[in-house]
């Protein structure tokens, strides 16, 4: 077997099997109502942190837990609490927490930014070069590491990995893959 046509079909199981996990936390989601793509952003920000490594120093205890911090708008409400019941990244049970702004003490793994602008463009800036993974809806303007594109019930992703490292972090090429490059970059 060529070596391309064996990388392909790797990533082709990869890729199946991370549509296959979407696909499962979606129906898990499917009662709260929601409109189809935020149901599909609640779940791809349950699976993000597999594709992501943080460094060592980031969650040194097992207790430890992942913050999962909603950052400005919340745009999910309770369907996001609801689906999380349960979910976890490695051994650290994944914890929501709603805040109006970015303080210099949070202590979170990832955070969703959500707001106007010029909130999203502050709420980045003060946490770069953090251990944070960013995930922002922005269709211009400033955007996170991995920002959400919506079209036509689906959500597609745009991963800039020159912020990830920025912020200390290694982003899967299973999940590059995946992703779309950023308006202007490459992934």
């Amino acid at each position: 077997m060529p070596l391309l046509h064996c990388r392909s079909s790797l990533r082709s199981t990869a890729l199946a099997g991370l549509l296959a996990g979407l696909l499962a936390s979606l129906t898990n989601i499917a009662f709260a109502g929601s409109a189809p793509e935020r149901a599909a952003m609640i779940a791809f920000l349950y699976k993000l942190p597999t594709f992501v490594e943080w460094p060592g120093d980031v969650m040194t205890s097992p207790s430890d837990a992942f913050r999962l911090c909603i950052v400005g708008e919340d745009p999910f409400g309770p369907p996001i609490d609801e689906a999380g019941k349960g979910q976890a990244v490695g051994k650290h049970a994944i914890v929501i927490e709603r805040e109006k702004t970015v303080s210099p003490d949070d202590h979170c793994q990832m955070m969703y930014i959500d707001g106007e602008p010029e909130f999203v463009t502050q709420s980045l800036a003060a946490v770069s070069g953090k251990p944070v993974l960013t995930v922002t809806n922005a269709p211009m303007g400033d955007k996170g590491i991995v920002n959400f594109v919506a079209a036509q019930d689906h959500v597609h992703l745009e991963i800039d990995q020159q912020a990830a490292l920025r912020n200390h972090l290694n982003v899967s090429s299973k999940l590059l893959d995946l992703a779309a490059a950023p308006e202007g970059g490459a992934p």
